[in-house]
């Protein structure tokens, strides 16, 4: 056992001290029920705002203490005798008890113990100049368009040469298990297959709102479609900040519809959102999109604003939305007439 001065707070001072040194190592601390009986001492009546201004020097010196030895590997013993150290400079310890577990280290180490050894700290250096894509819609026909679109994306762009990022956030509904496993094959940087699940986004009065929906689309189409894409965008926020990248562009797409950039580049440096300039029905198209990732978010997002525009605006009709939306956040759009699609023709399983 670490060695401490024997009275009523060592066990304290024991677990914050260890704790501490436990965070340069990657490890955990393990609680369990106690197995011991503690018997009351003349110490326990002591007066205990002592202890606990003690404790609390303690606390704020093992927060404010640093590890120098951040890019290498040293053993715990040493992290141990420089906190030891910065106690007895700070009159928690006593120039005894530093002695004494510089002892005791000596002790164990000329017996053969070795003492665990520090994490180096990997530096993350930061990634520039890469896009990112989001893929979302269903899975049923996703094996027809994903790969024949990355492909599309990779000959259209110079920059971004093997600085693509893929992610998809893509839902099971009415899709086969073979197509969903062959979208879980797919190799990605990350992402997810979902049920879905069942949304109500802060829509009122969802009578009166108009959909414009076609076909046997119901609202409940539409909310998923939003949600999915929330999602995947939350997803690319999240990688980038875990693992230091920085995305300059982030391109929208679909799994049931091929996309054909013409003479468009990713990387164009113009202002606004490159959507398609065909199909808008009088809003803004919402098959495809490239934008920053600041402009996305607004377009990526707009599920979340569902039911918080000005309440006399009911039009919910999905291409109307969005420029609605685009048109409040103040985000330029560019409706270009290089950029078409085409619908993936449904599969019928035998």
């Amino acid at each position: 056992a670490f060695p401490l001065r024997d009275d009523r707070y060592s066990d304290i001072q024991r677990g914050y001290f260890l704790q501490r040194i436990m965070w340069e190592c990657n490890a955990n601390v393990m609680f369990s029920t106690s197995n011991t009986d503690f018997q009351n001492s003349p110490q326990i009546n002591k007066d205990p705002g002592d202890i606990y201004k003690q404790i609390d020097e303690s606390v704020e010196t093992l927060l404010s203490w640093k590890n120098v030895h951040k890019d290498k590997q040293v053993d715990v013993s040493q992290l141990m005798l420089e906190i030891s150290s910065e106690y007895l400079e700070k009159l928690i310890f006593t120039g005894y008890e530093h002695e004494y577990i510089k002892t005791w280290v000596e002790d164990l180490k000329r017996i053969g113990y070795e003492f665990p050894r520090t994490v180096r700290e990997e530096r993350k250096e930061k990634q520039e100049g890469r896009a990112a894509v989001c893929f979302t819609g269903t899975a049923d026909r996703g094996d027809k368009a994903m790969e024949n679109q990355l492909k599309e994306l990779e000959s259209s762009t110079v920059k971004y040469k093997d600085k693509i990022d893929v992610f998809y956030y893509i839902s099971i509904y009415s899709s086969s298990v073979r197509e969903v496993e062959w979208v879980k094959s797919l190799p990605v940087t990350y992402g997810i297959v979902y049920q879905d699940p069942e949304l109500s986004p802060n829509v009122t009065n969802i009578e009166d709102v108009m959909f414009g929906l076609h076909n046997n689309i119901k609202p409940k189409n539409l909310f998923q479609q939003l949600y999915g894409l929330s999602r995947c965008y939350e997803m690319v926020e999240e990688w980038s900040k875990k693992k230091g990248v920085k995305y300059e562009r982030l391109v929208r797409l679909r799994t049931d519809y091929m996309l054909k950039m013409g003479e468009l580049k990713i990387e164009s440096e113009e202002k606004g959102i490159v959507v398609p300039k065909r199909g808008g029905w009088g809003g803004v198209n919402d098959r495809f999109a490239i934008g920053t990732m600041e402009e996305m978010k607004v377009y990526m997002m707009r599920y979340w604003e569902m039911g918080l525009q000005d309440p006399t605006y009911l039009n919910f009709h999905s291409e109307k939305f969005l420029k609605y939306i685009l048109k409040k956040k103040g985000v330029v759009v560019r409706p270009v007439a290089d950029m078409t699609y085409q619908e993936v023709e449904e599969r019928r399983e035998e």
